[in-house]
């Protein structure tokens, strides 16, 4: 799984995504084991950094599950089963505060 945050977090940063944090839920969540979050500068930009993470991970052999909100781009959620990304955009981001609602998980990485 570490190979997939890497990869993950390593796209992310590559188109220019801003406030990256990567949640590790330790066996708290029965719904993944980690969640990496964070903003894009616009629509055009979440759509973007999708397509890259969609695209090196399929690089490495690993297929999403789904994928939503990618239309419209202002919160794209990627499943990848035991990992979750979540692009915003600022307002969104803001509006909905994933950090304190998942307060128990670990902070593993935050840029």
């Amino acid at each position: 799984m570490e190979k997939e945050v890497k990869v993950i977090v390593d796209a992310i940063d590559r188109l220019k995504g801003e406030e990256i944090l990567v949640l590790d839920f330790e066996n708290k969540s029965s719904i993944c084991d980690k969640a990496i979050i964070c903003t894009a500068r616009s629509g055009k930009n979440a759509q973007a950094i999708s397509d890259e993470i969609s695209d090196k991970l399929q690089e490495v052999g690993i297929e999403k599950l789904g994928v939503e909100g990618y239309k419209d781009g202002e919160w794209i959620l990627l499943d990848y089963d035991s990992v979750l990304v979540h692009i915003f955009l600022k307002e969104t981001r803001e509006h909905y505060k994933l950090e304190q609602l998942w307060s128990f998980a670990k902070e593993e990485f935050k840029s």
